[in-house]
């Protein structure tokens, strides 16, 4: 038998190997894991501290932006040092968790790697996201929870909406299990989060409502197209891994196991209805949306790993109820999984992230941007990358780069442009977000002189970046 000492070791050698992985493979990486949200998200971190509004900025998602915020002036690498910390965290928690159940710490030693593996969430960790934050919230309130801490669960609870919009769902199953428990008092705590943060936005907006009246969702159809309702269930390796499959399957069948032999108590009905709540309303949400075209879907997989880790761990903790892992060869089977799962890690080749065709195409652009004269001109464009790569934060005032999105381009010209500026263009951004067609600048030749053309000599590749100057 694996003896407690040992096992510790392992979980903890397992959840540094985490670090180290997402350590190495962000300094090999040539690009940021997500060069659009992520950079933008890191935008707002950085300039938080020369623009205050950023701390209530409802995309940036506040209370991420507050937390990250010290890491970020030390540049993107900070940012993605402050969710690998975040990492630890959950995982540290996680651990916490399935000790006060007493579960063999063997079996703790796949909850790290699983993670690690499902490529949506590393992604959102190497990119500067902020679904980790969300996720160690889940995981830290049910620790909290089940330590029958509940003014700090609730507390907790009330900020994840600060976190993503999806901790709207957080605070809903909250107050349930706060009702489950007969904690009638602590209930109100729910509203916190949304109070105080209220109160900041009446002060900064003078508006008490903000959250609301300040969202950037709206319900309606809008530029980013729609899906198929099973377009997550069919997308289930991005966000959870054939391994998180797996654990799934065989934590279910000891839930069965349980429910059939009656061990009510050992199937931890209320954090099973939050962490399945939360993992499942998340997934079912998003369908709905990316389905019927809506609230700004665009059928991003990543979306589907909140709620993913808490989920993930309770099917650990029920594997670990299973009476086989009493038998010798069960631990060692479980010792050696954790193995197989680390050299997968360590040959994995979806990492470090290298740049898409557009991508290339984006670096060689600014790349080009950098040997021309700037001075006292503007840079217009929407590809975040670009001013990323420039060095410049386009949403504080001493930048010379602009994002564009044209909604009455006659009129643009005459007002928006000066001769000189330059205009970089690119086939993704370029006619969805700028809402710009190519044909667009191409009617007006004499004003949009082009630079620089990056695209492939494939006529099936429309991939394209075009540096314009701009002459009036």
């Amino acid at each position: 038998m694996i003896n407690n000492r040992t096992a510790n070791s392992f979980r903890y050698g397992a959840l540094v190997f985490g670090i180290i992985w997402y350590c190495v493979k962000y300094a090999k990486g040539l690009i940021p894991a997500d060069a659009g949200d992520g950079i933008m998200h890191y935008f707002y971190s950085a300039g938080s501290w020369s623009n205050a509004d950023f701390f209530l900025n409802h995309w940036g998602k506040p209370f991420f932006i507050l937390l990250s915020s010290p890491f970020a002036q030390f540049g993107f690498a900070g940012v993605v040092v402050f969710n690998i910390l975040v990492y630890a965290l959950t995982v540290i928690a996680g651990f916490k968790i399935l000790d006060h159940f007493k579960i063999d710490k063997v079996v703790h030693i796949v909850f790290p790697l699983l993670l690690v593996l499902a490529r949506d969430y590393s992604r959102t960790i190497l990119g500067g996201m902020t679904e980790p934050l969300f996720n160690l919230a889940s995981v830290f309130a049910i620790l909290l929870f089940i330590k029958e801490r509940y003014i700090f669960f609730a507390i907790v609870i009330s900020l994840m909406p600060f976190m993503r919009s999806e901790g709207q769902l957080a605070v809903l199953l909250g107050f349930f299990l706060l009702l489950f428990a007969k904690q009638w008092k602590k209930i109100p705590l729910l509203a916190a989060g949304f109070v105080a943060y209220s109160i900041v936005g009446y002060f900064l907006f003078k508006d008490f409502l903000w959250y609301f009246t300040r969202s950037p969702y709206k319900m309606e159809n809008d530029i980013y197209g729609v899906g198929t309702w099973d377009h997550y269930l069919l997308s289930y390796r991005n966000y959870l891994d054939n391994a998180g499959l797996f654990t799934i399957i065989l934590g279910t069948a000891v839930f069965v196991y349980l429910l059939v032999k009656k061990r009510y108590e050992d199937i931890q009905f209320k954090w099973w209805f939050f962490s399945g709540g939360l993992f499942v309303g998340v997934v079912a949400a998003h369908s709905y949306f990316w389905a019927t075209g809506q609230n700004a879907s665009l059928g991003l997989t990543r979306i589907a790993t909140q709620g993913m880790p808490l989920f993930l761990l309770l099917n650990i903790y029920y594997i670990g109820k299973a009476p086989v892992l009493k038998v010798k060869w069960a631990q060692y089977g479980m010792a050696a999984i954790a193995l197989i799962f680390a050299i997968v890690l360590a040959t994995n080749k979806k990492f470090p992230i290298k740049p898409t065709p557009l991508e290339d195409k984006v670096l060689r652009a600014a790349k080009q941007m950098k040997t021309y004269d700037t001075e006292g001109k503007r840079i217009f464009y929407y590809y975040p990358m670009i001013a990323f790569e420039l060095g410049e934060n386009p949403l504080l005032e001493n930048t010379k780069t602009y994002f564009f999105r044209s909604k009455n381009f006659q009129e643009e010209m005459k007002t928006t442009f000066s001769d000189g500026d330059y205009f970089v263009w690119d086939s993704q951004f370029g006619p969805r977000e700028m809402n710009l067609p190519q044909d667009s600048l191409l009617s007006y030749p004499e004003m949009f002189i082009p630079l620089k053309t990056y695209e492939d000599n494939n006529p099936y590749d429309s991939r394209i970046v075009v540096i314009y100057r701009i002459k009036k």
